[in-house]
């Protein structure tokens, strides 16, 4: 009997271990992670936590609540990413996932790794840790210590960011121990009673940024790319000291390659400055229904914003609100397009109602205060201007017309602009910047009250026309076109005055001039460069001309047309190779073809190249199934098909 009970003792303890052992060791399931697939070219998605904890709190979602997150964000179809993606994504270097999402974990706190590890564990996920590096060094063993770091940064769901060396922790700014954040204000010094000068307010940013990133990269074994602003506080807002923004630029870009600023918006699209990204945080008093709606409203769109409907189509500041169908704003209020980011050729119509003194503000290709386009209108004078990093630019003035209501019709496309005001043109085709790749839409009060009512914000896709004459085209045609392809002379051939204005002209309704050039020449491809140099330069042409359209299977003529200074695009006929490679993000490609066929050249192209560099010619599956995608169309077919 003895024997027997000692046996089963021995089996329950065999048992027990074989368990322990399987909970450790048990097969998990693959990482959801196939970069080889990848073809979005759109943006992705960034939601962080500041922690998770036992129960559910306002602040920090228990383990059940993120165990709901995470499970409804993977059956709705998200793909986590690191870093490392939304970086060669920001830099134009790889596509994405669809429904990229970069998961962010702020404070490094132990629980918030213990309860959320084994969730992305089983889920396949990937989420990043953002680490405060003064706390690893601490006594507070609430928080992940070094060596904990080095663990979490060699397992295949967890990449690491920083959230600055102490810049979690409030200083004192005054004698009487207030405090505030210790990125954006300038430290109390007791010992000589004054606060730091600029020398030593910019001394102690610059360490901080240094100390993080050395720390992190001797315990991730690699530089980490990402920070992620405490409090979202880069020095630009309000009560800011005024040298604070430039000095947190400096070091942020000097330590890393990339910076999460805002926490109210979770949508990052192309084009985005690497350092004004955002991300939306989320709380413990979210649901998981609330966070795919909250994602799905932030998703770019594809279709015309007809009216103005509820909040959730909007990112309203300040006092903005939207009543009976209509926005209403108050000095310093604004408000958004919600999923506009990706429009940057445009056409916005609404009815404006200012009370007297009011100054209304449009945006349009918006990326940030000093980078957009805006269109104020103010009791006497309509301006549009435009800034890229600097101070903004005035581009057209005209006098403000008389009453409180204004109808009014916006188009931005390529580099010019429209303005309409009460069914009379004020500006036709004042001239603009090229075009950047993203940019929303918005409204602000900068004095006054006003409503707006009537919205309809177009977005106006990429068209490119093949005609023999730009000017012959409907003015319809020619309003919404973004590209125009004629024939190039032929060998010996020069450009008719016709055709010279035809170019001035498209240049000048926003329209990218491309010509057609064919392969044949007697010189060879450098007799055709030069013979096409000589024909432009004979009627002082060349600055009307972005790139010229040559046949695929012609690469050395493509190459010396570069060496000029011209782009090219390749047209590339049905099961022909598409002849540039992987690092090409300089030249376009012409795709020819029908149906299915030229749909999955389109879409492997697309693993390699964003849709920007590509164009279509057939009858409108590509582009309507992948965003983006510009149409090409011959003159005769311009009528037909989708407008």
């Amino acid at each position: 009997m003895k024997r027997v009970l000692n046996a089963l003792q021995w089996v329950a303890l065999l048992v027990a271990v074989g368990g322990i052992l399987w909970i450790v060791f048990r097969p998990s399931p693959p990482l959801d992670y196939t970069p080889e697939t990848w073809a979005n070219w759109d943006g992705f998605m960034t939601i962080s936590y500041a922690g998770v904890t036992r129960d559910d709190s306002s602040i920090y979602p228990s383990s059940a609540m993120l165990k709901s997150h995470l499970s409804a964000l993977k059956q709705a179809g998200y793909h986590t990413i690191t870093t490392a993606d939304a970086l060669a994504f920001l830099e134009h270097r790889a596509p994405l996932p669809e429904k990229a999402l970069l998961i962010l974990f702020e404070g490094a706190r132990k629980e918030t790794f213990i309860r959320a590890y084994p969730l992305l564990r089983a889920l396949g996920m990937q989420a990043t840790l953002c680490v405060p590096t003064e706390s690893v060094e601490s006594w507070d063993e609430s928080r992940l210590k070094e060596r904990d770091v080095r663990k979490v940064a060699l397992l295949p769901q967890w990449g690491l960011a920083s959230m600055g060396h102490e810049a979690v922790n409030p200083i004192v700014v005054s004698e009487t121990e207030i405090t505030d954040h210790f990125l954006s204000t300038r430290k109390w010094l007791p010992s000589a009673k004054r606060v730091e000068n600029d020398e030593e307010f910019g001394r102690r940013i610059a360490q901080d940024y240094g100390s993080s990133a050395s720390l992190l990269e001797k315990l991730n074994g690699a530089a980490v790319p990402a920070y992620v602003y405490p409090f979202s506080d880069d020095g630009r807002r309000a009560g800011a000291d005024p040298l604070a923004a430039g000095l947190n630029h400096g070091a942020v870009t000097s330590c890393y390659r990339m910076a999460f600023v805002s926490a109210s918006n979770p949508y990052n699209p192309p084009g985005r400055n690497r350092f004004e990204l955002s991300r939306l945080r989320l709380n413990g008093d979210v649901s998981a229904p609330q966070v795919l709606t909250l994602l799905k409203h932030a998703a770019p769109l594809a279709r015309t914003v007809t009216g103005i409907s509820g909040n959730e189509h909007w990112i309203l500041l300040n006092g903005a609100r939207v009543t009976n169908n209509v926005l209403r704003l108050a000095a310093g209020d604004a408000a958004w397009v919600r999923g506009s980011d990706l429009w940057t050729d445009v056409e916005i119509s609404m009815a404006v109602k200012r009370t007297t003194g009011a100054v209304v503000t449009c945006f349009a290709r918006f990326l940030s205060p000093s980078d957009c386009i805006r269109l104020s209108v103010d009791p006497k004078t309509i301006r549009l201007q435009e800034s890229w990093g600097g101070t903004p630019t005035t581009v057209a003035t005209a006098p403000t017309p008389s009453g409180e209501m204004l109808r009014m019709t916006w188009r931005v496309k390529g580099n010019r602009s429209w303005l309409i005001v009460n069914e009379r043109p004020v500006f036709d085709r004042a001239p603009l910047a090229e075009p950047t790749l993203s940019g929303t839409i918005g409204f602000e009060s900068r004095e006054g009250r006003l409503s707006i009512d009537e919205l309809v914000v177009r977005p106006l896709i990429r068209k490119a026309i093949m005609s023999e004459s730009w000017s012959a085209l409907p003015l319809e045609k020619r309003m919404t076109t973004t590209e125009y392809l004629p024939p190039f002379p032929p060998e010996g051939g020069v450009l008719s005055a016709q055709q010279g204005l035809d170019y001035i002209q498209a240049v000048a309704e926003g329209a990218a001039v491309w010509p057609l050039l064919t392969s044949a020449h007697s010189g060879g491809a450098s007799g055709l460069v030069e013979g096409v140099s000589a024909v432009l330069a004979a009627k002082d042409m060349r600055a009307f001309v972005r790139g010229f359209v040559v046949d695929a299977s012609h690469p050395e003529c493509a190459r010396l047309l570069r060496t000029q200074g011209f782009k090219v695009m390749y047209r590339v006929g049905p099961g022909e190779p598409v002849p540039i490679d992987a690092t090409n993000r300089v030249d376009y490609v012409w795709l020819e073809g029908e149906g299915s066929n030229v749909l999955s050249s389109a879409r492997e192209f697309l693993h390699w190249h964003p849709p920007a560099q590509l164009m279509v010619q057939e009858g409108g599956t590509v582009d309507r199934a992948i965003r983006g995608v510009g149409r090409i169309e011959r003159a005769e077919d311009a009528g037909r098909g989708q407008p």
